[in-house]
């Protein structure tokens, strides 16, 4: 599920700075100052200051273990090469709605089973013990 929520939320932030007028590099400097992960952050300033100075960022992107950040981050260099994105981009962001939406309901169906885990690694044996101590004390004072 890690990895997810940040290509949505750049292509969200950036489809929505189109919708206002902006360009994709203006939204996408308002994205940069917004951004809560500062790792994420760095790697976006990084790939941006290797995409303004014409160097290749390949290397930069095979780096990203999700491959959601790399599509986008692709479309975003589509973009600022003055190719019109729009529609990938809204194709992108209903892609990755489904996707998080999956990987959520994924995570929730197994979360009954993680939630038991404690009930029966902790209270299961102890409430074992309460019931068979007085009869397991009963039976060794008795032999």
């Amino acid at each position: 599920m890690e990895g997810l929520a940040p290509a949505l939320d750049i292509a969200s932030f950036i489809k929505m700075g189109m919708e206002q007028g902006e360009s994709a590099r203006s939204s996408l400097n308002k994205y940069l100052q917004e951004a809560g992960d500062e790792d994420w952050r760095m790697f976006l300033s990084q790939w941006l200051h290797r995409l303004n100075t014409n160097q290749e960022t390949y290397s930069t992107l095979k780096n990203l273990s999700s491959h959601h950040r790399r599509a986008t981050l692709l479309l975003l260099e589509q973009a600022f090469r003055g190719e019109p994105v729009y529609g990938q981009l809204c194709l992108l962001e209903s892609e990755l709605k489904e996707v998080v939406k999956a990987e959520l309901e994924t995570f929730c169906a197994t979360l009954p089973f993680k939630a038991l885990l404690p009930l029966l690694l902790l209270q299961f044996p102890a409430f074992f013990i309460v019931l068979i101590g007085p009869l397991l004390s009963k039976f060794l004072s008795a032999g």
